[in-house]
């Protein structure tokens, strides 16, 4: 399960980490949603941010966040790669964001106007705040007496201060920020102690749609905007098959030397090696154990793991 006991969990206003990093242009494009909710987490755990009623998400915080993950990036290791490319890891979007749902009052015309033109209600202040914010309507569902509805905006918002604008409004009963992802899935996330941040790549697996019961990190520290990765540690990165071959657990991925094989199928492996380029480099027959790779250069290598009837192969990064 998802673990937030981290250590360093000091979240800070942006003064205590004001240093405006290069972003690296591929980072801006593809973690721009990842920085928004980042920089939502900051806002809505501090009850005295600054930006606490700000609704848009500052500019100068998304960038801290992208500054970031890019100075982590611009290392360009083989770890980076795994990170950035082959698990592909993003934030994963825990917090409302970008839907409110409303229980309106149905005796209202503009409610009524509303539902039936889904763009224009009549009510100012309610049409106001919408547009100003790109809300459409989502969804409705109808109750004995009141109306349930859910609005959508196209923007990554921080809700909380709207919730009191909307409940201001005759014929809103009452308005909650609505979070549209469950679960749990892969993550990253940040902390600061004084002037240096950390930050924490982390996939999980196991029903994550419940909540994940695995994961595994990975943890840089950012400082003056050169990054450094610091460990990594977690469950055992597990190939996840519907097949037996599930029960076979290879470990650690990142890895120096040694790669170990867990097998509890009691079936005997063969394990083949290959470079990235189909080259097979290593063969070996075994139940559990080690397999030295020290005698390999740094890289991503495909270990192919086959018993009698099955076979799987995963990527592999030694450093």
């Amino acid at each position: 399960m998802k673990c937030f006991a981290l250590l360093f969990i000091v979240l800070v206003s942006t003064s205590l980490f004001s240093q405006d990093c290069i972003i690296d242009e591929w980072i801006e494009e593809e973690y721009f949603f990842d920085s928004q909710i980042l920089a939502l987490r900051e806002i809505i755990s501090d009850t005295n941010h600054e930006y606490k009623d700000s609704v848009v998400l500052p500019l100068r915080i998304t960038n801290k966040y992208l500054g970031i993950i890019s100075s982590v990036y611009s290392q360009g290791t083989e770890l980076t790669d795994t990170l950035f490319n082959y698990y592909s890891i993003h934030t994963f979007p825990d917090i409302p964001y970008s839907q409110i749902a409303m229980l309106v009052d149905t005796s209202y015309i503009w409610v009524k106007t509303y539902i039936q033109d889904s763009l224009i209600s009549g009510n100012f202040k309610f049409d106001s705040i919408t547009s100003l914010y790109n809300f459409k309507l989502k969804y409705v569902t109808y109750l004995t007496s009141s109306i349930y509805i859910r609005i959508e905006s196209s923007e990554t918002l921080n809700l909380q201060p709207l919730v009191a604008a909307f409940e201001s409004i005759g014929g809103i009963e009452s308005a909650e920020p609505l979070n549209s992802w469950y679960g749990d899935g892969d993550d990253i996330e940040v902390t600061f102690s004084n002037d240096t941040s950390f930050i924490y790549f982390s996939i999980g697996w196991g029903d994550c749609p419940a909540g994940c019961i695995n994961r595994y990190y990975w943890e840089y520290s950012v400082f003056n905007c050169i990054s450094k990765f610091e460990r990594s540690y977690g469950d055992p990165i597990t190939i996840i098959d519907n097949s037996s071959v599930q029960d076979i657990l290879v470990f650690p991925n990142p890895l120096r030397n040694k790669v170990f094989i867990s097998n509890s199928t009691g079936k005997r492996l063969t394990i083949l090696i290959y470079t990235l380029k189909g080259e097979l480099i290593l063969k070996q027959h075994t139940m559990s154990g080690s397999i030295d790779l020290s005698m390999f250069n740094s890289g991503i290598y495909l270990l192919t793991i086959l018993t009698n009837k099955e076979s799987k192969t995963i990527k592999i990064f030694k450093r």
